[in-house]
C-alpha cells in the first residue's frame, strides 16, 4: 500500500510538473515584458519627443526621475532641445531686426524688438539698452510688457563708464558702476551680475547692451555670443538710421546755413495753409533778396559770400517768432513763413515784422575784415487775400520783392495784382535780350574824355547800347543786370574788349586820332577768366600798343582779398595796361585801399560832382580826395561834369580829365570820329 502510494503521488507530480514549469515560465515571461516595458518607456517618450522636435517643437522635454543611464540620456536630450530653442529664438530675433533696420524709423522700435525678445534667445534675468544722451549722461531703455513696440526710459543721469572696456567685444560690468535705478528697471531683483556689450558709432560710445544676471551662467561663451551679434545687429541699424537721417537733412536743409529749403518750406507751408484754412486764420510768405550780395560775391569771393550768407540767417533767426519758418531758396534769397495772423489785420501785423527784420538786416557785418552793409528787398504774399497755394505765393512774393528792388532797394512791398503784369514785362525783356545777343543787336557808344584845362580830347570810354529794332535805343542799366541773370555777364565783357579793340584798328587804319579808350570789366571777368591773357590777345590780334587801352574797375573789385584779382591788376599794369578806379567813393572801402590798388587813374562817381557848385561841404571832399589822390601819383578823372561852374572847381582843385555831358554825350562810332578824332 505504502508503495502504492507512493507511486501514485509520483505518477501525480508527474502530471503537475509540466504544468508547473509552464506556470513559471509565464510568470517569468510576464515579468520580463513588465520589466521591458518599464525599461522602453523612457525611449519610447524619447522617440516620441525627438519627433515633436523635429516638427519644429521646440519646447519638447523629458521628465526622468533618478540618476540611471535613461536619466542622464533625457537630461542630455533636454539641454539640447533648450540649445536648439536658444539658437531658433535669436535666428528669429536677428531676423526681426533685420526687418525693423530696413523699416524702422526711430532707434526705439529697433531696440524695443531686441528687449521683447532678447530673453527667449539669451537666457537672463533682465536686460535693457544704455543710451548715450549727448553730454548730459546716459538713459536706459528696457522691454515695456504692457505695449508692444514701446520702452520704458529712465531719466537721463550722468555717469561714467570708464570701467567698460571699449575694445573688448563684450564685458562683465559690476552693477555698482550704474545707478540704483537702472539696476531696479533690469529685473524684480537686483543684478548681481551684468554682461556689457558697448556698441560704438562715428568712434564713440553711443549705446551699451545690458544682460543682468543673479549668477553667471555655465558656459558663458553662449551669451556672449549671442549678445555680441545683437550688439552689432543694434550698431547696423545706428549706422541706418544715421544714414537716413542725414540723406533726410540733406534734402530737407540747405546745406550753408542748415535752414529748411525749398521742399520743406512747402511741406510747412501748405500745413500752414490747412491750419488757416481750418482756423480761419492767415498766414504770409516773406520773400527776402539781399541786394548786394553778388557784388560781394563777385568781389570779395565766394568764401565771403558764404560768411556773408551766413551771418544774416543768424539776424533773420533772432527775429523770428515762435511759429515763424525761415527758409533759404538758394542764392541770396531767404523766406520767413507767418502764420497765425488775423484776417484783416494782416498788413499793420506785419508792418512791424517786415521793419524789424530790415533793420536786423541792415546792422553792418564783418565779412573779411571789410564792414559790408546788407540792405534786403522784402515782397510779401498773403493767404488767403493773394493766393491759396504755396507756388502761387512764392511767385506773387517774388513780383512783389523785385518791385521793391526796383523802387526802393531796402525796403519792403506787399502783392499787388498789377506786379503780375511787371513780371510778365521783366520776362519778356529778358526774351528779348536774348535774341538781341543773338541777333547782334548790342552796340558800342563813345563819350569823350579831355584835358581839364586845354578841354583837348585825350581818350574815350566804350559803353554798351541795345539798338532794339522795336525799343529804340536801350542803355545799360535797363539790361545789364538782365545779361548778369542769364550768365552772359562774361560774355559780355570780352565782347566790348574785342568790339572796342576792333573800332580802335579801324579808326587807325582810316588815319584818325589814336587816343586811347577805357573799357569796363566786371568782377566776374576777374573771378571766371583769366583777364590779362585776353587783354593781351586781344591787343596782339588787333596790333594795338599796350597804351591804347584802358581797364575800368569797380571800387569794390579793386579792394578784394581775392589773390587771383590782385595778381590780374599787378600784371596788367605791369604790361602797361592802365586801370582806372571806377566810381571811386561810393563803395565800402577806406581810404587806406588806394595805398594798395594796382591802379594809376582814380575817376570820382558823379554823385560827388552833381552838388559840387553849391555845396561847400562837397567841395572840400573832393578837394581832399583829389590831393590824396595826386600825393600817391594817380591821375583823377571826374565823371558827370555838366555845368561850367562844376568845370571851373574841378580846374582848381587840380582835377585832371573831365567826362561828362558838359563835353560830349556817348556817341556811335562813325559820329564820335567825325566829331572828336578828325
Amino acid at each position: 500500500t505504502s508503495r502504492a502510494d507512493a507511486l501514485r503521488r509520483l505518477e501525480d507530480f508527474r502530471h503537475l510538473f509540466p504544468i508547473i514549469v509552464l506556470l513559471a515560465l509565464a510568470v517569468a515571461a510576464a515579468l520580463a515584458m513588465r520589466q521591458i516595458r518599464h525599461q522602453m518607456k523612457p525611449l519610447d517618450q524619447l522617440t516620441g519627443l525627438t519627433r515633436r522636435l523635429a516638427a519644429g517643437d521646440l519646447t519638447a522635454r523629458l521628465r526622468l526621475a533618478g540618476n540611471d543611464e535613461f536619466a542622464e540620456l533625457g537630461r542630455t536630450f533636454n539641454d539640447m532641445a533648450m540649445n536648439l530653442e536658444s539658437r531658433f529664438h535669436m535666428l528669429a530675433l536677428l531676423s526681426d531686426l533685420d526687418r525693423a533696420i530696413i523699416s524702422a524709423s526711430r532707434m526705439e522700435h529697433v531696440a524695443s524688438e531686441v528687449l521683447g525678445h532678447i530673453r527667449k534667445a539669451i537666457p537672463s534675468d533682465g536686460a535693457g539698452l544704455l543710451v548715450r544722451d549727448g553730454e548730459a549722461g546716459y538713459y536706459l531703455l528696457t522691454h515695456d510688457p504692457a505695449h508692444a513696440g514701446v520702452c520704458l526710459r529712465t531719466a537721463t543721469v550722468r555717469f561714467g563708464l570708464d570701467a567698460l572696456s571699449h575694445a573688448q567685444p563684450a564685458c562683465i560690468l559690476s552693477p555698482a558702476h550704474l545707478p540704483e535705478e537702472f539696476l531696479r528697471r533690469l529685473g524684480s531683483a537686483l543684478p548681481a551680475h551684468l554682461l556689457a556689450f558697448p556698441i560704438r558709432h562715428d568712434d564713440c560710445l553711443h549705446q551699451v547692451l545690458l544682460l543682468a544676471y543673479l549668477d553667471l551662467p555655465e558656459p558663458i561663451d553662449t551669451a556672449v555670443r549671442g549678445g555680441r551679434a545683437l550688439a552689432d545687429r543694434i550698431g547696423i541699424a545706428l549706422s541706418s538710421l544715421a544714414q537716413e537721417e542725414r540723406l533726410h537733412h540733406q534734402a530737407h536743409y540747405d546745406a550753408l546755413t542748415d535752414l529748411p529749403n525749398r521742399v520743406l518750406l512747402r511741406e510747412r507751408c501748405e500745413q500752414a495753409i490747412e491750419r488757416a484754412q481750418r482756423e480761419q486764420t492767415a498766414a504770409a510768405l516773406i520773400l527776402i533778396d539781399l541786394d548786394n550780395f553778388k557784388q560781394v560775391n563777385d568781389t570779395l569771393g565766394h568764401a565771403s559770400g558764404d560768411q556773408l550768407l551766413l551771418q544774416c540767417a543768424t539776424s533773420l533767426r533772432q527775429q523770428l517768432h515762435p511759429d515763424d519758418v525761415l527758409a533759404r531758396l538758394g542764392g541770396d534769397e531767404f523766406v520767413v513763413l507767418v502764420q497765425d495772423l488775423v484776417r484783416g489785420e494782416e498788413h499793420a501785423t506785419l508792418d512791424r515784422r517786415l521793419r524789424d527784420l530790415r533793420a536786423a538786416l541792415a546792422e553792418p557785418i564783418t565779412v573779411s575784415e571789410h564792414q559790408i552793409n546788407t540792405p534786403a528787398s522784402m515782397g510779401i504774399a498773403l493767404y488767403p487775400a493773394n493766393a491759396s497755394q504755396f507756388d502761387e505765393l512764392l511767385q506773387m512774393a517774388d513780383a512783389a520783392m523785385y518791385k521793391s528792388k526796383r523802387g526802393q532797394p531796402g525796403g519792403f512791398q506787399f502783392y499787388s495784382s498789377e506786379f503780375t503784369r511787371t513780371s510778365k514785362i521783366h520776362f519778356d525783356l529778358t526774351q528779348e535780350l536774348r535774341k538781341a545777343v543773338e541777333r547782334s543787336e548790342l552796340v558800342l557808344h563813345y563819350q569823350p574824355k579831355i584835358d581839364a584845362r586845354t578841354r583837348r580830347i585825350v581818350g574815350a570810354e566804350a559803353l554798351v547800347r541795345w539798338l532794339s529794332p522795336t525799343r529804340g535805343l536801350v542803355l545799360p542799366a535797363t539790361f545789364v543786370h538782365l545779361l548778369d541773370e542769364m550768365g552772359l555777364g562774361a560774355w559780355l565783357g570780352e565782347w566790348v574788349l574785342d568790339r572796342a579793340c576792333a573800332q580802335m584798328r579801324q579808326w587807325q587804319d582810316d588815319n584818325l586820332a589814336a587816343i586811347p579808350v577805357s573799357i569796363n570789366m566786371s568782377p566776374v571777368q576777374f573771378e571766371r577768366t583769366s583777364v590779362v591773357e585776353r587783354v593781351q590777345a586781344a591787343l596782339g590780334r588787333y596790333r594795338l600798343d599796350v597804351d591804347r587801352l584802358e581797364i575800368e574797375i569797380l571800387e569794390a573789385t579793386a579792394v578784394n582779398d581775392s589773390h587771383k584779382v590782385r595778381e590780374s591788376l599787378v600784371a596788367l599794369r605791369a604790361a602797361g595796361i592802365g586801370v582806372a578806379l571806377d566810381d571811386f567813393g561810393t563803395g565800402y572801402s577806406s581810404l587806406v585801399y588806394l595805398t594798395r590798388i594796382p591802379a594809376n587813374v582814380l575817376k570820382l562817381d558823379q554823385a560827388f560832382i552833381r552838388g559840387l557848385s553849391g555845396d561847400p561841404r562837397q567841395q572840400e571832399i573832393v578837394r581832399h580826395i583829389i590831393a590824396l589822390a595826386k600825393t600817391l601819383a594817380y591821375s583823377v578823372v571826374a565823371e558827370g561834369v555838366e555845368e561850367e561852374t562844376q568845370l571851373a572847381l574841378l580846374v582848381a582843385m587840380g582835377c585832371d580829365y573831365i567826362q561828362g555831358y558838359l563835353i560830349g554825350r556817348p556817341l556811335p562810332p562813325d559820329e564820335f570820329a567825325e566829331r572828336w578824332l578828325r
